[in-house]
């Protein structure tokens, strides 16, 4: 597990990504089979909170080499109980296992058939939180309540939105989120809350210039807040 842990530091949450030719994921790239680069390209959705052998996820990232998963309420992959973080832990801990498994095969290159590992990549665990409750949150309960992008470009300040962007970075990689999908930064100039034709609350405003301030902030903040792992 601690192994685990410390490749997970290392690969899957690069602070600084450097385009060079010594580039960890670019050297990485060229030492896979044709079938794992296709796989990588892949963000999965499924039903429920299994993930264990027996479930269609195990074997998308077993033998498929999904690039990662997307975690969704309508897809009932988060829980009302009491315990529901721990759950989407556990949940989200099995899944990494079983890509690190799967990658401790024997290799070509590996000495008089001595066992060689081969390279692991972790997955990508990603959702949407924007804030404002059902239905643009997906994990309803156990994480801090923020406001939606409206409310938030009304504020003004990018300050603030860095803020609450940070407690939100701090709050997904504590349960294993490493992808965040959004913010939205549609310039609308005036939302209609009720209607399902646009963006209605999740758009910052309706000037670009600012929408770009506060949208720039809330990545800054979410960065912040996860250590770059998010």
């Amino acid at each position: 597990a601690a192994n685990l842990a410390s490749i997970l530091e290392t690969w899957a949450y690069p602070l600084v990504q450097q385009n060079t030719s010594q580039d960890p994921a670019t050297q990485l790239l060229t030492r896979l089979s044709p079938e794992e680069r296709v796989g990588q390209l892949f963000l999965v959705t499924f039903t429920g909170t299994g993930a264990d052998e027996g479930t269609p996820v195990y074997d998308l990232i077993r033998e498929q080499h999904i690039g990662g998963v997307v975690l969704l309420s309508a897809n009932d992959n988060f829980t009302s109980e009491p315990q529901a973080l721990e759950s989407l832990q556990s949940m989200i801990r099995q899944m990494h296992l079983t890509r690190w498994t799967a990658s401790q095969g024997t290799s070509a290159s590996g000495a008089a058939g001595q066992p060689e590992a081969v390279d692991f990549i972790p997955l990508l665990v990603g959702t949407s939180q924007e804030g404002d409750g059902s239905p643009n949150v997906q994990i309803l309960s156990g994480l801090t309540k923020l406001p939606n992008q409206t409310a938030l470009g009304a504020t003004w300040p990018p300050q603030l939105v860095e803020k609450l962007a940070n407690v939100l970075g701090t709050e997904l990689t504590a349960i294993g989120i490493n992808l965040l999908l959004g913010p939205a930064l549609d310039v609308l100039e005036s939302p209609e809350p009720d209607s399902s034709s646009d963006l209605g609350t999740r758009a910052f405003g309706g000037d670009p210039y600012w929408v770009g301030k506060l949208g720039s902030a809330f990545v800054r903040g979410v960065h912040a807040g996860s250590q770059g792992k998010v």
